[in-house]
């Protein structure tokens, strides 16, 4: 599927730069937030990036001129489809290793973290795709997703088909990004093939009850969420694989335990703020918490409370003004 020319995903180039961190900022806009560095020292470096969008749906190509490492602390509110054109990936994940290629793919769910490795010659084709959307799609408030996505499957035919048959007319993408309409469609008939390959897990069923594991996984949360804890340090105390921790989470929380992890310590920070002495800064307060970036923090504060941790402390300290008598 993916060693073919792929006239129509490359008539949509969003930037060609020699900047590493410039790279990491084009990237950051389309995917999201991460950390971009080359693995080996040279000085010639170009990268590139195209990308298009139907619907809920983000298709695009990555490719650098040298071995580059990835890493996210988890996957926002999309599913992550990662093939590799050219070239290889190597994933770290779970305790082990995955290799991505032409033929063998990777689905990367929500709140899961990313760790990769990708050679000098890797392009990689992404498939973004909005995790509501999946779901309502799918018919199922979290499906349980296959991590890996095997090309060469019979059950992946109808999706394999359908992509070949978009990214190698440059007409049809041009019709499905510019008409909401047939965007729709074309969304549809991308998630139903998908699915039908076999991407969900059908294997266990919801009980409807939080198992013990996610309950031992919030407790530990609870008790030491000031500390340098990981998703690896959660599913030890949890006593299950990170992915299982992830899939329970996800079925019977509706978020991840990285995410329960920050609104613990987001919980933490408001009331300490709301209780801070005179003495105490916002910085303080944040890396007492658990939080080892302030600008990170602030941005999270104002997103889940509705203002700035500076406005909460001025709030505290007004109300601990004195009163004077006359």
């Amino acid at each position: 599927m993916l060693e073919e020319d792929l006239p129509a995903l490359e008539g949509h180039r969003v930037f060609a730069s020699r900047d590493v961190e410039e790279t990491e900022a084009q990237i950051s806009v389309l995917l999201q937030p991460h950390r971009l560095r080359p693995t080996t020292i040279s000085a010639d470096y170009h990268a590139n990036m195209d990308f298009f969008r139907f619907s809920s749906i983000g298709v695009g190509s990555i490719a650098y001129s040298r071995p580059m490492s990835l890493q996210l602390e988890e996957i926002a509110d999309y599913y992550l489809l990662m093939f590799c054109r050219r070239g290889s990936a190597r994933l770290i994940r779970n305790g082990g290793e995955e290799w991505v290629g032409r033929r063998h793919g990777v689905c990367i769910a929500p709140g899961e973290p990313l760790h990769a490795e990708f050679t000098d010659d890797c392009e990689q084709i992404v498939f973004k795709v909005d995790a509501r959307t999946l779901c309502r799609h799918a018919g199922r408030k979290a499906p349980l997703m296959r991590q890996r996505i095997d090309l060469a499957d019979t059950l992946f035919a109808p999706w394999r088909t359908f992509v070949r048959g978009m990214l190698s007319d440059p007409a049809t993408v041009d019709f499905a990004t510019s008409n909401t309409r047939v965007a729709a469609e074309y969304e549809s008939l991308f998630l139903s093939t998908l699915l039908q390959g076999g991407l969900v897990d059908n294997g266990r069923a919801d009980s409807g009850i939080a198992p013990i594991s996610v309950k031992r996984a919030e407790a530990y949360i609870d008790d030491h969420f000031a500390d340098p804890i990981t998703l690896d340090d959660i599913a030890a105390a949890a006593g299950v694989p990170a992915r299982t921790l992830l899939n329970g989470f996800r079925r019977f929380r509706d978020t991840s335990p990285i995410r329960a992890l920050r609104e613990r310590r987001l919980t933490a920070a408001h009331e300490r703020l709301l209780a801070a002495e005179s003495d105490q800064s916002i910085l303080d307060i944040a890396l007492d918490v658990g939080f080892g970036h302030p600008g990170r923090f602030a941005l999270a504060y104002t997103e889940r409370f509705g203002e700035k941790p500076s406005t909460t402390l001025r709030r505290r300290r007004l109300t601990n003004l004195p009163t004077h008598r006359q």
